[in-house]
């Protein structure tokens, strides 16, 4: 357990030294390969509920909780794997922005409504601004890397048409179903965070083949495999 914290620790080190330096430049880098490399790195690392959930679960109290029975994901709240395999690459990246977009208004609203108030949660807020830090550090690669895809021959497809805002709270005078709101929700994010990293780690062969991961485009593709051909036979 330790070498994976040490490892997961100098990567995110790493990766946020890495971002500092691109934007002291103020520039970004041109590598196609590099820029992927990075989101898929960081995507990985984000969906390991240590990053957000299990610090989450012990700030609120919810040690003792089974979450994977109470804190399971809300339907719609997040696009699922196939929403995003079906979307374009500039399709996929507008949505990913987005939707950590609302992630992190949603981490800001609850560390301004639950009080730093004991030293032995102070590892787990630590945890909570670093897995921010992600966050920004893959929007910031997104910007960089969506120039890179502007050239290509990709068909546009639309982004994932689901909630544009966060869903509200429980208006449940219980303050338990409020937290439980909070789990569900990170329960899904990190679900999310799954699905991006499978999806990246679909388009290492570079943004020229982006196609390939627009439906209408492979239907097209398969009804030309399957014409016939016209050229004629010579006899024998």
């Amino acid at each position: 357990m330790q070498v994976q914290l040490t490892w997961k620790t100098l990567l995110g080190l790493v990766l946020g030294l890495l971002l500092l330096s691109m934007m002291a430049m103020g520039g970004c880098s041109r590598e196609y390969q590099t820029l992927l490399l990075q989101m898929q790195q960081q995507a990985k690392i984000m969906q390991n509920t240590s990053m957000l959930l299990d610090p989450y679960i012990r700030i609120q109290g919810l040690d003792k909780l089974d979450y994977k029975e109470h804190c399971k994901e809300s339907p719609g709240t997040f696009p699922s794997k196939d929403t995003l395999q079906g979307l374009s690459r500039k399709g996929f990246l507008q949505t990913l922005n987005a939707t950590l977009g609302l992630v992190l208004h949603r981490l800001a609203a609850f560390q301004k409504k639950v009080p730093h108030i004991t030293k032995d949660k102070d590892q787990d807020w630590k945890q909570v601004s670093q897995a921010e830090g992600y966050i920004r550090g893959v929007r910031n690669n997104i910007f960089c890397l969506t120039p890179l895809l502007n050239n290509s021959s990709e068909m546009v497809t639309p982004t994932w048409a689901g909630p544009r805002t966060l869903p509200p709270p429980s208006l449940s005078a219980d303050a338990f179903n409020h937290k439980l709101d909070g789990c569900k929700f990170l329960q899904g994010y990190h679900r999310f965070m799954h699905s991006v990293e499978q999806v990246l780690s679909e388009w290492a062969e570079g943004p020229s083949r982006s196609r390939r991961h627009s439906p209408h485009w492979a239907s097209q593709g398969r009804a030309h495999r399957m014409r016939p051909s016209r050229r004629a036979k010579r006899p024998v």
